[in-house]
């Protein structure tokens, strides 16, 4: 930890304390490594150190954006403390390597192939991004169809950190309940968006809840719910209406 704040408080040395950090990586099950091991393994070709900030390492592999490294054999640092987003904002870079969060390196997905289970068209996905333009207006800047290589059928894109967030509320409590506007991305690949996309009509009710429960998903795996219980009411009412359904005789 006081390697960390040196590096945080300390412009002069925070090159030389960086060598002496170690982090968890996909490297390995069981040891930690250092920028330089890491640069040592890393493809010839690659420009970039990549990391991904959790709580722990059980919640790398919900990231949304982490199956697009491991398919691509791009080793990536885990980071548990709160303190290290700050860390790697300081530092930037590591020699003439960038340091970039997953989740904003901006891997794209691969073409669709012609076997593609995907049902939605060009026109299905412009009238659903619509829908939900419309039905998230309160609380989207914007809704797109993302090009990121993503598991999750929703993401929120082009956020501050979380730890930032945090940070800031506690140094200025009174900006802690200001509603805040996100810009959200569907996998239109996803058979949850393909599925609210032919409800969205014949159920619309149910679809708009699904809609709302989507944004609050993506805005969990992106670190940024303030408060998860208060989409509980939601959750029961869409199990309610799911269930009642599945009941009729």
């Amino acid at each position: 930890m006081f390697l960390k704040e040196g590096i945080c408080t300390d412009f002069k040395w925070k090159e030389e304390l960086a060598k002496l950090l170690r982090f968890p990586s996909s490297s390995s099950d069981t040891e930690h490594t250092s920028f330089d091991d890491y640069i040592k393994r890393a493809k010839p070709d690659q420009k970039e150190i990549y990391y991904v900030c959790v709580p722990s390492r059980e919640y790398v592999d919900s990231n949304p954006f982490y199956d697009a490294f491991k398919e691509q054999k791009l080793e990536v640092l885990f980071m548990y403390n709160q303190i290290d987003e700050f860390v790697m904002g300081q530092l930037s870079t590591v020699g003439d390597k960038k340091l970039v969060s997953i989740e904003n390196a901006k891997i794209e997905k691969k073409e669709k192939s012609k076997d593609d289970k995907s049902q939605m068209t060009s026109d299905d996905t412009a009238g659903l991004l619509s829908w939900l333009q419309t039905a998230l207006a309160s609380r989207a800047n914007s809704v797109k169809e993302t090009k990121l290589y993503v598991n999750a059928p929703t993401v929120i894109v082009d956020h501050e950190p979380a730890s930032y967030r945090k940070m800031m509320r506690q140094i200025d409590p009174s900006k802690a309940n200001l509603p805040q506007k996100y810009n959200l991305e569907i996998n239109t690949s996803h058979s949850v968006i393909v599925k609210l996309n032919a409800i969205r009509q014949k159920e619309p009710q149910l679809a708009g809840l699904v809609a709302e429960q989507l944004f609050d998903n993506a805005l969990v795996a992106a670190g940024l719910a303030d408060d998860p219980r208060s989409m509980i009411p939601r959750l029961n009412t869409i199990l309610d209406m799911t269930l009642e359904k599945h009941n009729k005789v």
